[in-house]
């Protein structure tokens, strides 16, 4: 270990606050080591230490599958908060229902408000995974697993870009920001940014959002002419849920 001082004193911790797990979590987290930003500008530290065995900085670290859908959700504007209560079904496609052997069987779905709940409240069912948790490595509850992994693959930009129900937040993130920034281009691009990012766009950023913007309009001309620049935007926004800032918390 790096820290073997740390360590041992966490230990102590641990046995005088007698044996209490929650309780050695909540100082951890809340640590000064723990809050560190995971940006690393000081090229001395860098050179010193880059792997950051010595802890000077925060690792990134990938969102879980269900903080993840949490959050897509939440940008959105239609995360249900209500707290307790019974499970509830997420639409799952007939595919999905095929993976077990009685499809479909003991599978209601629950209302579309109840639908956008925390992940928390998922119906759990043994060998059948959420698609978009499965494939941001949420383990199936069959077998018990110590550590999650947290892979970066193909399939994870494909669900985030082409999945019905990440393409639901999308729309829905759409709708909000042409309801709160009216129809300048500009102004939809800086409260997308605020909703999915908690930050305003950079100059650069701006002028490929714009271009982005009207290269997806000018695709949609098979639609009517007033609603490209929805469909635009609902592209837009769909790329934004897709940014590494977006699944990495710093």
């Amino acid at each position: 270990p790096s820290h073997p001082e740390l360590l041992d004193w966490l230990a102590t911790e641990l046995v005088a606050g007698d044996w209490r797990l929650k309780r050695l979590h909540r100082l951890i987290l809340s640590s000064r080591a723990y809050r560190m930003d995971s940006r690393a500008t000081a090229r001395a530290s860098l050179a010193a230490d880059e792997a950051n065995t010595l802890l000077w900085r925060q690792n990134p670290r990938r969102l879980d599958a269900d903080a993840l859908r949490d959050s897509l959700l939440a940008a959105a504007g239609v995360l249900n908060r209500r707290v307790g209560g019974p499970s509830f079904f997420p639409e799952l496609s007939p595919e999905v229902h095929a993976t077990q052997d009685s499809s479909g069987k003991g599978w209601n779905q629950s209302p579309p408000d109840e639908q956008d709940r925390r992940s928390l409240y998922i119906f759990a069912k043994r060998a059948l995974v959420h698609p978009l948790l499965e494939t941001f490595d949420c383990p199936a509850s069959t077998v018990p697993v110590g550590a999650r992994n947290a892979t970066t693959v193909a399939p994870q930009a494909l669900m985030l870009l082409t999945d019905a129900f990440s393409r639901r937040p999308a729309s829905r993130l759409a709708e909000r920001v042409a309801r709160d920034a009216g129809p300048d281009p500009t102004l939809r691009v800086r409260a997308a940014f605020q909703c999915v990012l908690q930050r305003p766009p950079t100059p650069a950023e701006t002028r490929s959002a714009l271009a982005f913007l009207d290269s997806q309009a000018r695709l949609a001309a098979h639609a009517p002419e007033a609603e490209r620049p929805s469909i635009a935007l609902t592209q837009f926004c769909a790329a934004l849920l897709n940014l590494n800032e977006f699944l990495h918390g710093d």
